[in-house]
């Protein structure tokens, strides 16, 4: 009964597109004959039994390696069948189907990828091969992630262990809607793409005792609201400041604190897990902010520094100098510090120069440099440099093009947003920054 079933459902899919890979153990057994199934139908696992196997170039590089690896174990949690996985030097048992993934020796390989332009990526079947290619590498894993999600799609067929594609499938994709960190670390040139968002770029104003606020200084988001302060310049001491709160998305000043003390307020983060705002003081005060009310709740020690962060998986606020990162737990307790010296603005000549804000994700850590040329205002650079959270390991330091002091940076809606000095320091300029790879 189980034999006659199956040959029914396999008719029934005679044009069915689902398709996915997965990577588990290598299985040299040879192919058994298949159920019978349409003419226009590919069977690559059926009856407990793979009629493929998984190509990938000997040359792939760990990451796609990885992913490999993930489309073969997608494969065997559906339907329950290990299929091989082998490089390119090597043959699949005879009769079984190939699933080419990305530049490999196999002419359908560069059939597919020709079609291609910059940042695009496909699945299509050519000559009785299912070919997965990129444009680039990024794009490669996109369609490797095509892949895994044609596994995964609900469907009863897959369900029953029966994985068939029609002989026709053919799918092609824009990859430039890409995820804003996908191109670091890969070995690619990056560049910044930035827009000036004029209404998140507050004038200098003053503060509500008539303090005059010039300068931007660190700023922070939960998701909604973009937080950041605006402090007097060195003509009044001690500091004053205000913290101003913008609608991101309706790009809006929605909240203008009460004058706080909280020195030199160079950088803040958001903690999710207990709704509060930390501002480095630029030393090792911080202070806890009230985002509702913008209102100082408490003050808490942890290492000198001016930059901070905070990663909500992990809990922990992640702090940066010149020389380390620091990691504080929920409780502002600390658990480890990593070594980062001799990175940070190692790449410019005697001049005025400093470290700024940081941001941070699951993969790195983004901190900002800023140099300027001591004999003329106008030549002033700054870069995002991004190091592995994990090990501190420096990734990539991508040239950022405002011309301005860059203060705090956040990460949201796909984008970076950086809050920069304005060239007369007079007020702030709050810029999108796209990463470009250049192809």
């Amino acid at each position: 009964m189980r034999a006659i079933f199956l040959l029914l459902s396999l008719i029934l899919l005679a044009s069915c597109q689902n398709t996915s890979t997965n990577e588990g153990q290598t299985t040299g057994a040879e192919i058994t004959q298949a159920p019978n199934v349409s003419e226009d139908t590919l069977l690559l696992v059926a009856d407990q039994k793979a009629y493929c196997g998984i190509v990938r170039a000997k040359d792939a590089n760990l990451e796609i390696k990885a992913f490999c690896a993930k489309l073969t174990t997608a494969i065997e949690k559906r339907t329950g069948v290990a299929v091989q996985l082998i490089a390119d030097t090597r043959q699949l048992s005879e009769g079984m189907i190939e699933i080419l993934i990305g530049d490999t020796n196999r002419p359908e390989s560069a059939e597919a990828k020709k079609k291609l332009g910059k940042q695009k990526y496909s699945v299509s079947v050519v000559n009785g091969k299912i070919v997965a290619v990129g444009s680039d590498v990024v794009m490669l894993e996109k369609a490797i992630e095509h892949l895994i999600d044609m596994i995964e799609v609900p469907s009863k067929q897959l369900d029953l262990g029966i994985w068939a594609l029609s002989k026709t499938y053919n799918q092609k994709f824009d990859g430039s809607g890409y995820k804003y960190n996908d191109y670091i670390g890969k070995g690619f040139e990056l560049t910044a793409r930035h827009t000036l968002l004029p209404k998140m770029s507050a004038s200098g104003g003053t503060t509500s005792t008539g303090a005059r606020i010039p300068w931007v200084q660190g700023g922070c988001t939960d998701g909604t609201y973009f937080y950041y302060c605006m402090i007097t310049d060195y003509s009044v001491l001690p500091t004053r400041c205000q913290m101003l709160k913008f609608d991101i998305e309706k790009q809006t000043l929605v909240k203008v604190s009460k004058e706080l003390m909280m020195g030199h307020a160079s950088d803040a983060t958001y903690n999710p897990h207990n709704n509060t705002i930390v501002v480095s003081e630029s030393g090792s005060v911080y202070h806890i902010i009230d985002p509702d009310t913008l209102t100082i709740k408490e003050t808490v020690n942890m290492a000198y520094s001016g930059a901070i962060s905070y990663n909500s998986e992990r809990h922990l606020y992640i702090l940066a100098d010149n020389s380390y990162i620091y990691f504080y737990d929920d409780n502002f307790q600390f658990q480890r510090k990593i070594s980062i010296e001799g990175v940070l603005l190692s790449a410019y000549p005697i001049g005025h120069m400093a470290t700024q804000g940081i941001t941070s994700d699951d993969k790195y850590v983004y901190c900002l440099e800023y140099w300027q040329n001591n004999n003329t205002t106008s030549d002033i650079r700054c870069n995002i440099v991004v190091f592995d959270i994990i090990k501190g390991k420096y990734i990539d330091r991508i040239p950022l093009h405002m011309g301005r002091e860059v203060e705090n940076i956040i990460i949201w809606n796909n984008s970076f947003y950086i809050v920069c000095n304005n060239i007369q320091w007079t007020g702030a300029e709050c810029y999108r920054v796209e990463l470009v790879p250049t192809l």
